[in-house]
């Protein structure tokens, strides 16, 4: 998709999109508990129907209404179970975890995407728990058991967050060991606060996570509301910083989200120059870089990615917001730009169907002093879905060709 934006502030009142990672631990959290929960989702993601299909497979009634979802326990949980397995692999290994603790019988008729990319060794660390794979079929026996487990050996964060969770309900107490790298990652913290938030015990030792088994999920009040997301809202609080007036509703103050902290650093910026240091925080360099190109003294920014695609992605968005008219040098790893107060516009940039470059360029084209047209910005959804739908009910000029 293309697009033509005009100079015209944003104005108005939006909910913020929500959490994925969030809304998957939830969904997860309500599958696990034996009570009825309501969750409220704003925003649609085809991971999340996966997983409401592995919830419905086990014989649970999963009622939506709007963004209410009811999720009403199965009365008995069936003890085999045969499933298709969809497309998506975090909802796979979110759920695997908890299929083993109801000590399911699974066999799984893998899609093509899942049976290239599940490795079976993979599954090695759901204690108790059979696992082959032949042919494009996951199967699955046995029942997870509690024990001592190693977060460097489990491979990705979903299965590491799905064992967590379905560890809570199995017989005996469990100890996940990691260091403080892996204890302070968001999925992590992420998981944790949710299994909390299910009333769920969960203590931090010096080695790690300890899990207290036997216990049961509940939601307080019965219903809880996935979180809006800090990294898509990043991109209007920022657009806010150089002209628009937006405000967004549904973020949670008290969230774990790495992310919130962008509103600290928008509050940095000041007339004798600003430096940041955002190695390894890639959507958050993106805003700040928008809003250096509107101060009115010079911005540096650390820890800008220089290799692989990222890199590359990068290097594209310094380009384009060279020929919107600012100024920015990128030199081993660190971003220079000269604080000009505002941008020419009146190009045609090509985004490379990067969600991060056409969200931002979108946004400075807002004030602009001429329009710009971007290329190849239909990947903006997958950051921030819906997102020039949004964009035009807050006044956005967005002319589609």
């Amino acid at each position: 998709m293309d697009v033509k934006i005009s100079p015209f502030k944003l104005d108005g009142v939006i909910e913020a999109v929500s959490n994925k990672a969030h809304a998957h631990r939830v969904f997860v959290a309500s599958v696990l508990a034996r009570s009825q929960t309501e969750i409220t989702l704003k925003t649609s993601f085809e991971d999340i129907k996966e997983t409401i299909d592995y919830a419905k497979a086990l014989e649970y009634e999963i009622e939506n209404v709007g963004d209410k979802f009811t999720v009403y326990p199965a009365e008995e949980i069936p003890e085999t179970v045969d499933i298709d397995s969809g497309n998506s692999l975090p909802a796979f290994k979110f759920m695997m975890p908890v299929y083993s603790a109801f000590g399911v019988d699974l066999e799984a008729c893998l899609s093509e995407k899942l049976e290239k990319k599940l490795k079976i060794e993979e599954f090695a660390c759901l204690n108790g728990v059979k696992i082959k794979k032949s042919n494009g079929i996951f199967a699955m026996s046995g029942k997870l058991k509690a024990g001592t487990f190693y977060a460097e050996d489990i491979k990705g964060s979903w299965l590491v967050s799905g064992l967590m969770m379905a560890l809570a309900v199995v017989d005996g107490d469990s100890e996940i060991i990691c260091d403080e790298n892996i204890k302070n990652k968001i999925y992590f913290r992420q998981t944790i606060s949710v299994m909390r938030g299910f009333g769920v015990r969960v203590e931090e030792t010096e080695r790690g996570i300890k899990i207290f088994g036997n216990q049961e999920y509940k939601a307080f009040g019965g219903s809880v509301k996935v979180e809006g997301d800090y990294t898509a809202s990043a991109f209007i609080m920022g657009a806010n910083v150089f002209g628009n007036r937006v405000r967004i509703t549904g973020l949670n103050p008290e969230s774990v989200q790495t992310d919130k902290k962008i509103k600290d650093l928008l509050l940095t910026f000041n007339a004798k120059g600003t430096t940041f240091d955002m190695t390894g925080q890639t959507e958050l360099i993106y805003v700040l870089t928008a809003c250096a190109c509107f101060a009115f003294s010079n911005t540096q920014i650390k820890g800008c990615p220089t290799e692989g695609e990222e890199g590359k992605s990068f290097m594209a968005f310094v380009n384009a917001i060279n020929k919107m008219g600012a100024t920015a040098t990128l030199c081993d790893g660190t971003l220079t730009v000269e604080g000009k107060a505002g941008i020419k516009g009146g190009v045609m940039v090509d985004c490379v169907g990067d969600a991060k470059i056409a969200i931002t360029c979108s946004l400075m084209a807002t004030v602009s002093e001429e329009p710009i047209t971007l290329l190849s910005v239909g990947s903006a959804n997958k950051l921030y879905p819906n997102f020039f739908n949004e964009f035009k009910m807050l006044g956005g000029k967005c002319q589609v060709f």
